[in-house]
């Protein structure tokens, strides 16, 4: 919601105060439940490690003692205005010889199979590849959803498919670190994705599936294994705390989670609850007038 309409919402509600408390009381309620935020499952700050700071389903990362592979690096880059974590995680120093990643527990997807969201903060190289490169991978392909670079029309562009099919792309990219989203829900047979970009909606897809066969879940790689293949699938760039909720988050709670980087839903003030105080100092207002009146 916008400025004007929480100004709107203030000056309708003293109205309302003014009219009868019964009447106030519920757009007070209706303003308090606009902006419920969902429970965060799982967190990942990438603040020099791979922990789940909120789940305690702890990642894996990549190491250098093997041939193909090297451990991602960890970095003070952060996007503007963060006030979190105050790392990030690097994926493909080395790509096109060598690969990088960090791998999930498909129970942080499965867990939230009637419906589930999450964000993350992601900076790319925008390079020129036509290979689609996987940032997040929740897999299998089949019955999974990835989200990744590709090119599209000789652009770099970010793209979210589930179950092979595609969700949404965005505009040509530069290097800059971009806020994305995804929610899903389920209803019957069918699953329905949202995709975000920058707290705005990119795409919807209504596609019959379901999260409940993810078995694995991985950053910056779709092939971890320690040999030769599917180097053009290696992410090169930086993420930005990966954070995981139970319930598909609204349109303006990804919003929310956009300007504020590094905050989780709960940490963020709600704007509602300003429009409930100003609710409540109506309510002392009229009252204090009402008994100015009847001493009077």
């Amino acid at each position: 919601m916008t400025i004007s309409l929480y100004n709107i919402m203030k000056s309708s509600l003293c109205h309302l105060l003014r009219a009868g408390l019964p009447a106030a009381v519920l757009l007070i309620g209706i303003a308090s439940s606009g902006l419920q935020a969902q429970t965060i499952a799982h967190r990942y700050e990438f603040n020099g490690n791979v922990a789940d700071s909120v789940g305690g389903v702890n990642g894996t990362a990549s190491t250098t003692t093997l041939n193909f592979l090297e451990a991602p690096n960890f970095g003070t880059s952060v996007p503007t205005g963060a006030s979190g974590p105050n790392q990030s995680i690097e994926f493909g120093m080395s790509a096109g010889s060598k690969k990088s990643f960090v791998t999930l527990a498909g129970t942080t997807i499965q867990n939230q199979a009637s419906a589930g969201s999450f964000s993350m903060f992601i900076r790319p190289e925008a390079t020129a590849s036509t290979a689609f490169r996987y940032a997040f991978a929740a897999l299998p392909a089949s019955g999974g959803f990835v989200f990744g670079q590709q090119t599209l029309s000789e652009n770099q562009v970010l793209s979210a498919t589930f179950n092979n099919a595609p969700l949404g792309s965005s505009t040509t990219l530069t290097s800059k670190w971009y806020h994305m989203a995804l929610t899903w829900e389920q209803s019957g047979n069918n699953l329905t994705h949202v995709f975000y970009l920058d707290g705005v909606q990119l795409a919807t897809s209504t596609v019959v599936g379901s999260v409940t066969g993810v078995t694995d879940v991985r950053l910056g790689t779709f092939n971890p294994l320690d040999n030769d293949k599917n180097f053009a699938n290696q992410f090169d760039g930086r993420m930005y705390d990966l954070q995981i909720y139970t319930g598909a988050l609204s349109g303006a709670q990804v919003e929310s989670l956009n300007a504020n980087p590094g905050l989780t839903l709960s940490q963020i003030p709600e704007p509602s609850s300003y429009t409930v105080l100003a609710g409540a100092a109506c309510l002392m207002l009229v009252a204090l007038r009402r008994r100015r009146h009847s001493v009077a």
